[in-house]
C-alpha cells in the first residue's frame, strides 16, 4: 500500500506530538494525534486493557508498544511539539524525527519499535533533543541529585524541534 503524501485533511491541524513516560521503568513512548491528548490516552487505556483481557471487548487487540510504559501504572505525559499538517503521512514523519532523535541518546530508552514514516537518512545529532523537562526533573528528584542545565536541558515551555530533511 503506497501512502499518499500530498492529501490534505484538516483534522491535522490539530496534530501533536506527545510522549508517555514511566517512571517505574525509566521508558519513554513518543506518538503522534490530531485528537485531544487526553483522549489519545483514553485510547492507549482502553488498548492496554483489551491487550490484557480487562475489557468485555469479543477480540481482544494486538500487542501495542505503548503497553510498555502503561504496564506498571506508573507514568506521565505530555505534549512534545504542537504540529499542524496538512495530513497522517506529515504528522508520522515528524513522528519518526523525534523518535530517531531520542534512539540517538544511549541514556534514552525508547520503546518504540515502528519504523518511522518517510525518508529519514539524516543524521539528527542527539545533543540537540532533550527529554521533557517534566522527566527531566522527576529523573533528578528520583536520584536526589541536581538537574544540571546542559545541551540536554530547555526551558518548560520550549522544545527544540527536529528539523525536516
Amino acid at each position: 500500500m503506497t501512502r499518499v503524501k500530498n492529501n490534505y485533511d484538516k483534522r491535522y491541524l490539530n496534530g501533536l506530538i506527545y510522549y508517555i513516560y514511566c517512571k517505574s521503568t525509566d521508558s519513554i513512548y513518543v506518538g503522534s494525534t490530531c485528537v485531544s491528548l487526553n483522549k489519545r490516552m483514553r485510547d492507549h487505556d482502553y488498548d492496554f486493557r483489551s491487550y490484557m483481557g480487562m475489557c468485555t471487548n469479543t477480540q481482544p487487540r494486538s500487542y501495542r508498544t505503548s503497553a510498555d510504559v502503561l504496564c506498571n501504572y506508573n507514568y506521565f505525559y505530555g505534549i512534545l511539539e504542537k504540529y499542524p499538517c496538512d495530513n497522517k503521512y506529515e504528522l508520522e514523519v515528524r513522528e519518526g524525527l523525534w523518535i530517531k532523535a531520542y534512539k540517538q541518546n544511549p541514556r534514552i530508552n525508547v520503546v518504540n519499535r515502528a519504523k518511522p514514516a518517510g525518508e529519514l537518512n539524516t543524521i539528527v545529532p542527539y545533543y540537540y533533543y532533550s527529554l521533557p523537562q517534566e522527566v527531566l526533573n522527576y529523573q533528578a528528584s528520583f536520584l536526589h541529585t541536581p538537574s544540571v542545565p546542559s545541551e540536554q536541558s530547555v526551558p518548560s515551555d520550549v522544545h527544540p524541534s527536529p528539523s525536516l530533511p
